[in-house]
């Protein structure tokens, strides 16, 4: 059974009428509308639909779920969550407009030198305090920061933005790990996406690189210190939980890392470049595509049948396509597919060439 009837059939359930109850009081025949409800018959119908809720006398919460069931039913969950998801990327990136976030000044202390000595770190807030100074003392010198982390590592990743303006000569690198079918629901890429964008906006000088793997493997509790943040001067390693590391103050040690690191690289493929970011319009351009995209159930057949899916209808046909990022192969940024020009490629910060 359908979510739509499976929706339908609880409420009227729920209200205590019948089907012939409910087919008298919307016009609709009887026989109809017990083919929706049983699922023999696929309602597409919005009008019909609008008709039966109204009878239902439901709540705006009620009529929420109801809708919502009618778009899944009719483009497939995948697709449903895969435009949710590319809204929901549209309305962060609103909430960030480049040069009013003010860069955080706070006294740090400088790493304690009975840390650097031991090495060995416990506790989940020891952890992050020296994952924080190392970013600090990194942007302070304007060095490099080398990051083998996924971008819900919230704590580490919301350092980088609290130091945004420190950030300005710090070069960021980041190493993720994207899953090649995109995960079960179709989103788990897109949510990665989602983060990178804001975290591009933020940070002035920020390199994302992916890479096919499964995340939950490489980051899950069988690997010692799966985590890794480098610079030239230290080395973090972080395990799984992110309660425990390890800090690398020798210099044949950090620059082992550096060297793995840097082959690591070697092996990956530049997914957001960050150039001057967005200009501080990303408002403009985002309410825009909001305004003139439908993200209701309103989409055509076409663009759910074998040819693709949400993320191939709205994302850049560059590089990307070529390499089959999964939600990434058609872009609702640059506009490529509607317009190769480089002026919008240079605005959205996506590449769109070999």
């Amino acid at each position: 059974m359908s979510v739509l009837s499976e929706k339908l059939k609880y409420f009227i359930d729920q209200k205590g009428l019948s089907i012939a109850d409910l087919a008298r009081s919307s016009g609709i025949e009887r026989s109809t509308l017990y083919q929706y409800i049983k699922d023999r018959r696929p309602l597409q119908n919005r009008v019909q639909l609008e008709s039966i809720m109204a009878d239902l006398h439901l709540t705006p919460d009620e009529r929420t779920d109801v809708l919502e069931a009618y778009e899944i039913t009719r483009i497939g969950m995948k697709n449903y969550n895969r435009r949710r998801k590319v809204r929901e990327i549209l309305e962060s990136l609103l909430t960030l407009e480049e040069g009013k976030t003010e860069t955080v000044k706070t006294v740090q202390e400088k790493i304690p030198a009975e840390v650097e000595n031991q090495g060995l770190i416990r506790g989940e807030l020891e952890v992050n305090r020296i994952v924080h100074q190392v970013i600090y003392e990194t942007a302070e010198r304007g060095g490099e920061l080398k990051l083998l982390v996924q971008p819900d590592y919230d704590l580490m990743m919301e350092s980088l933005m609290l130091v945004k303006g420190g950030l300005e000569n710090t070069k960021v690198t980041q190493l993720i790990c994207l899953e090649p079918d995109s995960g079960q629901d179709g989103c788990s890429n897109l949510e990665i996406i989602r983060r990178i964008l804001r975290y591009s906006v933020g940070i002035c000088h920020y390199e994302p690189r992916y890479y096919y793997g499964k995340p939950r493997e490489h980051y899950g509790t069988m690997n010692v210190m799966p985590y890794l943040a480098v610079t030239e001067k230290y080395g973090i390693q972080i395990s799984s939980d992110r309660k425990t590391a390890i800090l690398h103050n020798d210099p044949r040690t950090v620059e082992y890392l550096n060297e793995f690191f840097d082959k690591m690289c070697q092996q990956s493929h530049p997914l957001v470049s960050s150039m001057d970011s967005f200009g501080g319009e990303q408002a403009k351009w985002g309410l825009v595509y909001l305004n003139r995209t439908d993200f209701s159930n309103t989409i055509p057949e076409k663009e759910t049948g074998a040819g693709g899916g949400a993320d191939e209808l709205l994302f850049c046909r560059g590089v990307h396509q070529n390499r089959r990022v999964p939600g990434i192969s058609g872009c609702f940024l640059c506009g490529a597919g509607e317009q190769r020009g480089s002026e919008r490629t240079g605005r959205s910060g996506f590449k769109s060439g070999g």
